[in-house]
């Protein structure tokens, strides 16, 4: 007997580690039972032919109802068992008919030329196809029996689609119209399954159910014809509607983007022998929940855009959503767009962007590593300056600037990564060794010029990449400097598997991984400060290209990686922040997800923890102000206290403009 029975369970839900946990109340008492780890089967998502998801699910001849045999025989070759290859009168039909019409109207195959078109032939027709095709049928009859050649039929037909899969066979067409086996379908679902074999576009069921139901009434008045439906039954069936269980979410599977990636990859992942089955590496319940999100926000937000954007624009605002595990590369949620059906591009592989901020990890990565026997070029408390820029790119001149103004001269490197600021971080460029710069960029994955190209805005962001790719850019992060490849499969086999390559040093990703942890405390993800659970454990970094036109945001921790890119596909400005636009799509995910997190990374035995002056990187002291505690390199931290600097005048404001515009 199990601990619920003869109990009243109030409450079910997910308990610690993952076990389901009842709250049930024995008499006045209430306590909590766990049930025993267990591990739900596979969930089956479709079938891949020639790089193409398919619905198919092929039973064996005794797995489908009489009905469906019946239904088909009669209506596509009656005289089919008793001559299986070729219907010598029915072709002869079939030849006059053309002749009359003037083209190939009707073609007098049997269910085995049928067989053979399907998986042999082109749909061409020609004179020469259709010898081949009877060649085949000949030979195919001579190695199957009529039964086994009628199983491949039935099991093989194309039986329609909704939105983004073909639906192969009566057993596939079975389970999504009519939420049944084939073995349990009677006489009104197998003539509308018929009625779809004619046309499959034309009579979808769904899409012209009227049209459907005139030729499944057709079908039924053929079976009565021919009396295996007496007038009782056929006038009953006649007056029954087509009997379609709800449409919605049916035709539209779960993760539709990470379907058509996978699909698409197939010829290079695996090519068999004989069909095979693989495991991916999606996690049903949130890649279902990340297709959810995705339209429903991006709806939201167009609100949220300047009105001659919402008024002027015909298109609609796009998104791609990643979510990575940073330790194995394992994709478990992608979405590459606000509809598949409407729009199938996967802007999260294929789509290249440019990254803004968020490829400003690059240069402060590194900045942060030791170069060889030298110590880093900079640590967290380094002041950089904040001054304007003054450049010319030919005859052009360029003058960045901050995204928000600060009249502050120099910055600190943490502040200037958590306010994502542009002057400091070209500032500190200058310093930096370009060919450092371009092997940090190729080692975490992202396309970059060689060291002769690199342009002066660089740091900023302007190398288009895909919003995987910077997905594992930052995986790499957030497993502590690991190499990790994205993957959509799992692996067939854990025990083994070699241990990934190290790129980065262990110290310079937990000074990295510190201060855009800080974007998340101080920075400019703050608010998913207050709207995600577990905060703590998570660093973050947005992005933002040019007047709005790419919006980014990246969340990483130890565990998972989730990345958001949101903009229209013409690179149209929205004029909006990346904290805007695609923060939500994150913090929606990472709120709906809750549970436990993992804690933050602990620091490496070369880290020091050291308090530091907020305003000046010195030793911290309680009489210059407010202080925080950074990580340092051993051997980087500053040595000297705040205490020993001497405040600075105030620069006179005429000096002041002249610095800022000349």
């Amino acid at each position: 007997m199990s601990p619920l029975d003869d109990h009243k369970a109030v409450e079910i839900s997910w308990g610690p580690d993952n076990r389901i946990e009842a709250l049930i109340q024995i008499d006045n008492d209430t306590s909590r039972v766990f049930t025993p780890d267990f591990t739900l089967p596979p969930l089956f998502l479709g079938s891949i032919l020639d790089g193409t998801m398919i619905e198919y699910r092929p039973v064996p001849y005794d797995q489908i109802s009489q009905e469906i045999r019946t239904a088909f025989l009669l209506s596509e070759d009656s005289r089919f068992f008793s001559s299986p290859a070729l219907d010598l009168r029915g072709i002869g039909r079939a030849f006059f008919r053309d002749i009359q019409a003037h083209r190939f109207k009707e073609g007098g195959s049997t269910i085995t030329q049928q067989v053979v078109k399907i998986l042999f032939l082109n749909r061409r027709k020609s004179l020469g196809r259709k010898f081949e095709e009877a060649i085949f049928a000949v030979r195919m009859a001579s190695i199957l029996t009529p039964q086994e050649i009628f199983e491949l039929y039935l099991n093989n037909i194309d039986l329609g689609g909704f939105g983004t899969e073909r639906i192969i066979g009566v057993e596939a067409a079975s389970l999504r119209y009519f939420g049944r086996h084939a073995r349990d379908l009677g006489w009104k679902e197998a003539a509308t399954l018929e009625a779809l074999n004619r046309a499959p576009t034309y009579y979808s069921p769904f899409l012209h159910p009227r049209r459907t139901k005139r030729l499944r009434d057709r079908i039924l008045t053929l079976l009565y014809r021919h009396r295996i439906l007496n007038q009782k039954q056929w006038s009953l069936l006649m007056k029954q509607p087509l009997g379609l269980i709800e449409p919605k979410g049916l035709f539209h599977p779960i993760g539709p983007y990470f379907l058509d990636d996978l699909a698409r990859q197939e010829r290079q992942i695996i090519r068999p022998a004989v069909p095979s089955s693989f495991q991916t590496t999606m996690d049903p319940l949130l890649q279902e929940q990340a297709d959810r999100i995705v339209p429903a926000i991006l709806k939201r937000l167009e609100g949220y855009l300047p009105p001659k954007i919402r008024r002027s624009h015909p298109d609609s605002l796009q998104a791609a959503l990643v979510v990575m595990n940073p330790r194995t590369g394992e994709i478990r949620a992608l979405v590459g767009g606000r509809d598949f059906a409407s729009s199938p591009l996967d802007r999260a592989t294929r789509s290249r962007r440019q990254p803004a901020s968020l490829f400003k990890i690059v240069p402060y990565l590194t900045a942060l590593s030791p170069q060889g026997s030298s110590p880093p070029k900079a640590t967290l408390a380094t002041a950089l300056p904040n001054t304007p820029l003054h450049l010319f790119l030919g005859r052009k001149r360029w003058t960045p600037k901050n995204n928000e103004y600060d009249s502050e001269k120099t910055v600190l490197l943490y502040k200037a990564l958590a306010r994502s600021m542009n002057l400091p971080v070209l500032h500190l460029t200058e310093s930096l060794d370009k060919q450092s710069m371009v092997d940090t960029a190729r080692k975490l994955g992202l396309d970059t010029p060689g060291p002769t190209r690199v342009p002066m805005s660089y740091p900023l962001g302007v190398v288009a990449e895909t919003p995987l790719q910077m997905a594992t850019a930052y995986s790499r992060i957030a497993n502590g400097g690991f190499a990790v490849t994205p993957t959509l499969l799992s692996p067939p086999n854990e025990m083994g598997m070699a241990m990934p390559e190290r790129l980065f040093s262990p110290e310079a990703v937990f000074l990295l991984w510190s201060g855009l942890h800080l974007v998340v405390e101080e920075g400019t993800a703050s608010v998913f400060m207050n709207t995600t659970p577990g905060r703590e454990a998570w660093a973050a970094k947005t992005g933002t290209a040019n007047q709005g036109r790419d919006a980014w945001f990246v969340a990483l921790s130890s565990q998972e990686v989730v990345l958001a890119w949101v903009g229209f596909d013409d690179d149209t400005p929205t004029f909006r922040f990346g904290s805007q636009l695609a923060l939500p799509l994150v913090s929606s995910l990472l709120t709906w997800q809750g549970g436990t997190f993992p804690s933050p990374p602990s620091p490496p035995a070369e880290i020091m923890m050291t308090s530091v002056d907020e305003k000046t990187g010195l030793r911290g002291d309680p009489s210059c102000g407010p202080s925080l505690v950074l990580p340092f390199l051993a051997g980087t931290e500053p040595s000297e206290s705040c205490t020993k600097t001497m405040p600075q005048s105030p620069e006179n404001p005429i000096l002041h403009f002249f610095r800022q515009y000349f």
